[in-house]
């Protein structure tokens, strides 16, 4: 890491002094000395030379400033995802709220429901236990109705019977 940091440090004061050069050359002074035995036709070479690595450097700088625009542009599509994604978990933490209020409230309707339930079958017991009781009232009660029933039959014909023979003996003694 600090290795590659001193690289880019060197690389930056490497580009400012062919940029601070090129400015120069632009500008007309020279920052190198021309020997004076030095021919045209070198300094033609050299100056071509200057020139070629200026044109470098440009094309190094229009392609630096197009890979910034670059990745400004991808920045701010990320910032804006981001800011999608935050609204959509916003969402997500809402909706899941809501699914929990939810569960809870359906799960006190449930206690309740199961409490009531509990309610009713204990009533329900209580209610089967009063009518097997009926059942076995009404079952002793219709045997008892049926002995009366038949004790009143019998006590119809005996009192036939004795009506019969009190007719019999009152007209045995209005005719005597």
């Amino acid at each position: 890491m600090r290795k590659t940091k001193e690289k880019e440090k060197d690389d930056f004061k490497t580009f400012r002094e062919k940029e601070l050069k090129r400015r120069d050359f632009l500008h007309g002074a020279q920052t190198y000395k021309v020997d004076d035995n030095e021919d045209d036709e070198e300094a033609s070479q050299r100056k071509e030379d200057v020139v070629d690595e200026i044109n470098c450097l440009e094309r190094t700088l229009s392609k630096r400033r197009a890979e910034l625009r670059e990745a400004d542009r991808l920045l701010h599509d990320c910032k804006a995802d981001l800011k999608e994604a935050r609204q959509k978990a916003k969402e997500t933490i809402d909706r899941y709220d809501d699914a929990v209020q939810k569960f809870t409230n359906t799960r006190q309707d449930a206690e309740e429901l199961e409490r009531r339930a509990q309610e009713t079958a204990e009533h329900l017991v209580i209610a089967e236990d009063e009518l097997n009781r009926l059942q076995t009232d009404i079952t002793e009660l219709t045997q008892v109705k049926l002995t009366r029933e038949d004790e009143i039959r019998k006590m119809n014909r005996i009192i036939s019977s004795r009506n019969a023979e009190y007719k019999e003996i009152d007209q045995r003694t209005s005719s005597g």
